[in-house]
């Protein structure tokens, strides 16, 4: 994989259950790794109007050199856009670079 691929800069969270105050069960996410460069693709967008509601999907690729320490219930920060990761593809099986199917969410 060359580097000039890798252009993004991002940070990868795990979800941990925490109880709150009140003691309510609530979710946080926790660095799992900080500052690691990646290549971000769109890859589809979809519209769905659903009553008065329209609902956007956006997917991306997010190529990165091989880690294994990234799940499936992650999540991928760029900026103040958050990517869900939805599946991971070790490309050709040699441990090297992965492949991360994400979808973009709005946590607003």
């Amino acid at each position: 994989m060359r580097a000039g691929q890798l252009r993004h800069t991002v940070t990868i969270k795990r979800p941990v259950a925490t109880i709150n105050g009140y003691g309510e069960q609530t979710m946080t996410w926790v660095p799992v790794a900080t500052d690691i460069r990646v290549g971000i693709n769109p890859a589809t967008a979809k519209e769905d109007v659903e009553g008065r509601q329209v609902e956007h999907e956006i997917t991306h690729q997010v190529k990165m050199r091989y880690r294994d320490d990234i799940g499936p219930t992650m999540r991928v920060y760029y900026g103040d856009r958050i990517l869900e990761i939805r599946s991971i593809i070790n490309l050709r099986e040699r441990n090297r670079e992965m492949r991360l199917q994400c979808v973009e969410v709005n946590d607003g």
